[in-house]
């Protein structure tokens, strides 16, 4: 009755994404990733061979018909339904279900931020919280029609049989929790009402989240006005937070807290080095980077949208690519 085909990125990459690995990145691989240009397929096609896993960003949608606004990631594919009954049959829903839920497991995180909106067709199931957090959805994913952010089956059906089909791309976000889950479809044909478990039997769908505290994170950040880019990495950190918070609510992702003074690692309390990291500070708040003080006394630079707004964030480790004598890391 169903087929689920994953997306191919290799030939269609989505605008922003995120590629997960289960292992820290060695410092060769550190240095051939912070080497590359930052163009989307390059990325990709260096880190996919090492166990790269991809995590699409969360695309433009009106407002949720029901007033629901969690937002997460998302792991797309496509769902194709069919029957290859003669006679018809009718689905009028299909509800997401967790089946389980655990805390993330990635050691290494690389992003590509957006770089304005992106937009997508297809159905939004919101997965976002942990395993007692109820699923709603499917929202429409139709960017300028009056349908957007509607919820599909409150007003549609899908009919089957007869050598009809339907294919749908399925968009499932989540946030703090990777979550193993399924689908189940209501339908109607003529000897009654009925369900079916997509996948069938006890098979089960895995949306991956994106760890809060990554052994390592790398970012390049969206360009600046001058059309320059900058790369950073931070070792160890600390709450590098989620940009919809830590329920997946929209949100900004700012955190309130002024930027602490970067002390390049081993520079000591010199008035020197204080005068060349005030510097550095500058340059890199220009480059949009949120600068913070490791615990170990290390100097880390975090990206603003990675810093969590809570008062309790820190960077326990951390290390920037520099240039020569200067801390502002090197472009990407």
């Amino acid at each position: 009755m169903s087929t689920v085909t994953p997306l191919d990125y290799d030939r269609d990459l989505p605008e922003a994404f995120t590629v997960l690995l289960d292992r820290p990145l060695t410092e060769d691989e550190q240095a051939a990733l912070t080497a590359l240009t930052g163009a989307r397929s390059e990325v990709w096609e260096f880190l996919k061979p090492l166990g790269g896993r991809m995590v699409e960003h969360a695309s433009y949608v009106a407002p949720f018909e029901d007033g629901n606004e969690n937002r997460g990631h998302a792991q797309t594919f496509d769902l194709n339904l069919n029957s290859d009954r003669a006679a018809g049959l009718t689905i009028n829903d299909m509800a997401a279900v967790k089946d389980s839920c655990r805390a993330p497991t990635a050691q290494t995180v690389v992003t590509l931020p957006p770089a304005g909106a992106e937009s997508r067709q297809g159905l939004l199931w919101d997965l976002t919280g942990g395993p007692t957090d109820k699923p709603h959805g499917p929202y429409v994913l139709a960017e300028g029609e009056p349908e957007e952010g509607q919820l599909y089956f409150r007003r549609n059906v899908v009919e089957l049989g007869n050598g009809q089909s339907k294919a749908f791309r399925i968009q499932p976000e989540v946030s703090t929790h990777t979550c193993e889950w399924h689908i189940v479809a209501s339908y109607t044909d003529t000897t009654g009402s009925h369900e079916q478990r997509i996948p069938s039997g006890a098979g089960t769908f895995t949306t991956e989240a994106i760890p809060s505290r990554p052994v390592q994170y790398f970012e390049r950040p969206p360009r600046a006005r001058s059309g320059a880019a900058s790369a950073r990495c931070a070792s160890g950190i600390a709450r590098p937070a989620h940009p919809y918070g830590s329920r997946g609510h929209r949100s900004t992702g700012r955190s309130r807290a002024e930027p602490r003074l970067l002390v390049p690692a081993g520079a000591g309390n010199d008035r020197r080095s204080r005068a060349e990291a005030a510097r550095s500070r500058g340059r890199q708040r220009d480059r949009g980077l949120r600068l913070r003080v490791g615990e170990s006394g290390e100097s880390g630079a975090v990206p603003e949208s990675a810093v969590s707004p809570s008062p309790d964030a820190s960077v326990t480790r951390a290390s920037v690519w520099r240039s020569s004598a200067s801390v502002v890391p090197r472009s990407w």
